[in-house]
């Protein structure tokens, strides 16, 4: 199938499928893109085909997607409908890997009409899965994904499907639990209400850690813009998208997160905010009294990050908030002159405490 195909059937110009007698292979590739972009007057005139007729179960393209998951990715409910009433099956895998439809359910309609007929809302993909990741530039695309996690951005879903009793404590392959994808990528409300559905208090406080962990570290991961237009569409999604970890690090925090929760590297949450260069995520660490001196596994605390980073009003807040400048920041630079320098740019005392090295 060729590109000026594929682009005739975006188009909705499909009048072309029944001129031609297609290989079967082709036949069926021609089916799954009618599916995928809502043509169902397309894959009509591809099962009248009197040579090669298309299944509505087998699967085609790169991606090896059945007809119905070309549709649930599209967005065409009317589609989806088209492909069930022909037989279709929701819960459908036809190479085992954990890939129904649902997985690729790219709005409420296509996700509602998919559990109505049955689709279960807790299937786990062994691969991948690349299409409509809604939150794909905060978390990757893992394995052992659950549609709750792929539709963590949209509230009305999600909560569609813990109606239809999705299991809300699974993890992907790398231990991310709902709890962090919600604390990622989800709303406030949603995040509150993951956390009520943790009984054991224990499980609860560790999940709670490793999502504030999580927040701070992936807080730099920002869009990149080429143009001018875009920066400033950009800086409002930055500022909005920073305001929602604000408020979901607070939330964390006083449902039991530790403020002081340390990761491998023994780095806290304000050491990843310093790091990250996320002042206003430093100061709601600071203002949850937060430990501004703990060290991480290289001896460094985050004041040292903030001298590493040359970040000035970091240096300043946490200076302000009881934090102790080492010397050992300012010994690698060999130069004394940078304590002095330090008390002339900032006009605030500085204590300096020089480890002895054993």
């Amino acid at each position: 199938m060729d590109y000026l195909e594929e682009k005739s059937i975006e188009r909705g110009n499909v009048t072309f499928l029944g001129s031609y007698s297609y290989s079967s292979v082709k036949t069926q590739k021609l089916f799954g893109v009618c599916a995928q972009y809502g043509r169902v007057d397309g894959m009509i005139v591809l099962l009248n085909n009197k040579h090669n007729k298309p299944s509505i179960h087998a699967i085609s393209g790169y991606n090896q997607k059945t007809p119905l998951m070309y549709a649930a990715d599209g967005g065409s409910e009317k589609a989806v409908r088209f492909l069930i009433e022909l037989g279709a099956k929701v819960n459908e895998d036809p190479l085992g890997q954990g890939r129904t439809a649902l997985l690729y359910a790219s709005n409420i309609d296509i996700v509602t009409t998919l559990l109505h007929y049955g689709a279960n809302p807790n299937v786990q993909s062994n691969i991948p899965i690349y299409e409509h990741n809604t939150f794909y530039q905060k978390v990757s695309y893992y394995k052992r994904q659950v549609p709750i996690m792929r539709q963590i951005m949209d509230d009305n879903v999600v909560k569609l499907l813990l109606e239809h009793h999705a299991i809300s404590d699974l993890t992907d392959e790398n231990g991310y639990h709902i709890i962090t994808y919600a604390a990622l990528a989800g709303s406030n409300e949603i995040l509150e209400l993951l956390i009520t559905k943790i009984n054991d208090r224990n499980e609860r406080k560790r999940l709670l850690n490793h999502a504030v962990l999580s927040i701070v570290k992936k807080l730099g991961l920002d869009i990149k813009w080429k143009s001018s237009n875009s920066l400033l569409i950009a800086e409002q999604i930055r500022k909005k998208r920073l305001e929602s970890d604000i408020e979901k690090i607070t939330t964390l925090i006083r449902k039991g997160a530790d403020r002081d929760t340390r990761d491998d590297e023994l780095k806290t949450p304000l050491i990843w905010a310093v790091i990250n260069r996320f002042d206003h995520v430093a100061k709601t660490l600071i203002d949850l009294n937060c430990d501004v001196n703990l060290e991480d596994s290289s001896g460094k605390t985050a004041v040292d990050y903030a001298l590493e980073n040359q970040e000035i009003p970091m240096f300043d807040l946490l200076n302000r908030n009881g934090s102790i400048v080492t010397g050992s920041m300012l010994l690698k630079r060999n130069s004394i002159d940078s304590i002095l320098e330090a008390k002339r740019l900032f006009g605030n005392p500085i204590t300096t405490i020089i480890r002895p090295k054993y």
